[in-house]
């Protein structure tokens, strides 16, 4: 009998979502099995008590354009929100599909779309036979829940799976690296291996108490990233990864984009560019709201006296720090976000309303992201630059930088004392102001070349 393996996918509390995989016939435990040239079978642990099963991930397997799809069921609010995910993979990708009106074949290449109450689907196309079958779930019937599942189907897989993960994030439960393991590099899907890691992936794991009791923690290494984890949208990384599965033969000449673009294949002659950025090759900043204060580029050429950078207010303002090459940039941040504190109820920062930062030499992926209530921040970029989009909703949000030049010898320390003083307008209460806030260097000045 053959064994046809499918995923599924359950939403846990409000962030953490579970992976709930059940093999048939048959399971593999604790070891990763290549069967084939396009087949890895991966052990996963259960979060919710169930007996451990296998998961299978489809290497190099993709549909043929257009995909053909039929919809199997009559929920009109359901059927417009899947719409509405496959007009983003459209809008975004070179992939396109058609909606057939006829139920597809089992030997038909395609994907019907049925309603259940949990959600289905395999990890890339199904090689053992030609129609692909995806359950959404009547429950998780979001646009972003539809969008998630279906990159699952067109090939998309679990950052956590990543050849390079240990450089970004830990793992911490009882055996979680081994329930959890990753690809090695030469395993791992080539397709993804000029993309960064991405903490702020709509296929990065929650952080979180899972169901079984197990308290499986993804701890950033870096840990301005807190803040970042679980966005659930898909990110510029994952569509860049959807056009390297499906559009790396559609533009002929490929560009040389900056700051991790990527050739757009829905017109060869311009970029695909990442959130920060515009221009034919992404070698813009993009323009900040006329009210902004902080200059677009700011040149740190100091490496004593402190760069003091301040913003506050409604508006929307984008600005990078630059220093001279073979120097890094320290960087301490205060930020105070008005109203309520998302970050209990989402497990993350809301974009619309807060800073973030993109200190990585790679710029593609999402950036630490800064909120809530008067917190700091230290950071030592990777390389010469950082960039920053400061998004306020209120009037009294706002943030206040010191920044200088140090050697590239610097690194970013884990831990820092929490009581470094930034001096600002806002009127705080010291008890609160004396917490968030570090106290260990002096602020010596200001000195800003434009």
């Amino acid at each position: 009998m053959e064994c046809e393996i499918f995923c599924y996918l359950k939403m846990f509390y409000s962030c953490s979502f579970s992976i709930i995989f059940e093999a048939l016939p048959h399971s593999i435990n604790n070891e990763i099995i290549q069967t084939s040239n396009n087949l890895y079978y991966i052990h996963l642990v259960l979060l919710s008590g169930m007996p451990k099963r296998s998961a299978v991930v489809l290497k190099n397997s993709t549909f043929s354009l257009p995909i053909n799809y039929y919809v199997n069921f009559t929920n009109a609010t359901v059927e417009n929100n899947l719409k509405k995910a496959i007009d983003l993979i459209q809008n975004n990708t070179c992939i396109t599909f058609n909606k057939s009106e006829m139920a597809l074949q089992e030997a038909q290449e395609g994907i019907t779309f049925n309603l259940a109450i949990y959600p289905k689907t395999f990890f890339g196309k199904n090689e053992s036979k030609q129609l692909h079958v995806m359950n959404i779930s009547i429950y998780h019937s979001s646009v972003n829940s539809i969008l998630q599942d279906l990159g699952f189907a067109l090939g998309m897989t679990l950052e956590i799976y990543r050849y390079d993960r240990d450089n970004y994030v830990t793992l911490v439960g009882e055996n979680a690296s081994l329930e959890y393991p990753a690809f090695s590099e030469d395993k791992y899907k080539d397709f993804l291996k000029n993309i960064s890691y991405d903490i702020g992936s709509m296929y990065q794991f929650c952080s979180g108490l899972y169901s079984n009791g197990n308290v499986i923690e993804y701890i950033p290494k870096d840990s301005n990233y807190w803040d970042t984890f679980c966005l659930k949208k898909f990110s510029f990384n994952d569509f860049k990864a959807l056009n390297n599965l499906y559009c790396n033969v559609t533009c002929e000449k490929k560009l040389t984009c900056r700051n991790s673009g990527y050739t757009n294949p829905k017109n060869c002659s311009e970029c695909r560019c990442p959130p920060f950025y515009n221009g034919t090759t992404c070698e813009k900043l993009k323009n900040s709201n006329a009210k902004c204060t902080i200059p677009r580029k700011v040149n740190v050429t100091d490496d004593e006296k402190f760069v003091r950078l301040e913003e506050d207010g409604n508006k929307t303002c984008y600005f990078s720090l630059r220093a001279p090459k073979g120097f890094k940039l320290e960087v301490f941040v205060a930020s105070k976000f008005s109203g309520e504190d998302v970050r209990p109820k989402l497990h993350h920062c809301n974009k619309k309303q807060s800073l973030e930062a993109r200190y990585y030499k790679n710029k593609g992926a999402t950036g630490a992201l800064f909120c809530g209530p008067l917190t700091s921040h230290y950071i030592v970029s990777k390389g010469n630059v950082a960039d920053f989009k400061y998004s306020g909703n209120h009037s009294e949000d706002g943030i206040s930088i010191l920044v200088r030049k140090v050697n590239a010898s610097v690194e970013q320390a884990d831990v820092i004392d929490a009581r470094y003083n930034i001096d600002t307008n806002y009127t705080l209460d010291d008890s609160d102001y004396d917490y968030a806030t570090p106290m260990t260097v002096n602020y010596t000045g200001t000195h800003v070349e434009v």
